[in-house]
């Protein structure tokens, strides 16, 4: 990403820096809302791989923190389901831009049932950096999970992508995922 030039009149100091929100295809879950509380035999719009199911629904989560949710659809891994969830990002790779893949994961009731998560950004299909959560959050609600990485300049041009797995692989548990959002600065 080239650097900021100041506008006239200011000093390079002056010149925002905030990161720069990447589009996603269906980060929130929200355009297969008819689908609430099916199990999918096919990935959610604007994703591969995973199926899952749609639909947790408000009422588990009564105390949610996470800001932004837009409505009653997440994305639930479960089970055995053991083919993440992936998007690759229009726009590619640029050098130097440091990117934030955030993820809201929620634990529904118990710790014991939560499968943990993998959250990956991917360059050219290869993983480049994860965050794994692997201690449910507070049962009843979302919370945030960042992962970082900066690109270098051999990077520069190649797809860039996200991916979200679910870590544990037994038949009663899950994990929960919304508001899947990239920044790019």
């Amino acid at each position: 990403m080239p650097p900021l030039a100041a506008p006239a009149g200011t000093t390079p100091a002056e010149v925002s820096t905030a990161p720069t929100p990447v589009t996603l295809s269906n980060g929130n879950f929200e355009q297969q809302a008819p689908l609430l509380g099916k199990i999918l035999g096919a990935s959610p719009p604007g994703w591969t791989g995973s199926s899952g199911v749609l639909g947790v629904g408000w009422p588990r989560y009564p105390s949610s923190d996470v800001q932004g949710l837009a409505g009653p659809t997440a994305m639930t891994l479960f089970g055995l389901i053991t083919t993440p969830a992936r998007q690759v990002v229009p726009a590619p790779v640029q050098a130097g831009a440091t990117y934030r893949l955030t993820v809201a994961v929620g634990c529904r009731s118990t710790p014991e049932d939560f499968g943990g998560a993998r959250l990956s950004i991917l360059v050219g299909g290869v993983r480049v950096a994860s965050q794994d959560v692997t201690v449910a959050p507070a049962c009843g609600r979302f919370t945030d999970v960042t992962v970082t990485w900066t690109a270098s300049a051999d990077q520069a041009g190649q797809p860039l992508g996200i991916e979200i797995a679910k870590v544990n692989q037994r038949l009663v548990s899950y994990v929960d995922i919304d508001n899947v959002r990239l920044t790019a600065g």
